[in-house]
């Protein structure tokens, strides 16, 4: 199965256990073909420096690009089918769940 995951999937996995961080996992063990766009990068990083952020991203001992870092190795470049193509098979889902 192939996803695109959107911020708030991200970063509730990333920092958070609950279905969010299940559709991490699922990519890390494999099960799961993410996908990631420059876009959510840029957006998931400055999210993270929120204010609000800084008290669990101090708690896990790390900062907003060391999260980013982390998962990009867990995600692909976005695919985008060429135009007038369509997708590959398995066609892209996007992971919506919601984190605690």
């Amino acid at each position: 199965m192939r996803a695109v995951a959107d911020s708030n999937v991200v970063i509730s996995g990333l920092l958070w256990r609950g279905p969010s961080r299940a559709v991490l996992d699922a990519a890390r063990e494999a099960r799961l073909e993410l996908f990631a766009s420059p876009e959510l990068l840029a957006e998931v990083a400055e999210v993270l420096e929120r204010p609000k952020f800084h008290s669990r991203l101090q708690q896990a001992g790390v900062d907003a690009c060391e999260v980013v870092a982390g998962f990009t190795s867990l995600a692909a470049p976005e695919y985008r089918a060429p135009r007038g193509g369509s997708s590959p098979r398995g066609s892209l889902a996007r992971a919506t769940l919601s984190g605690s």
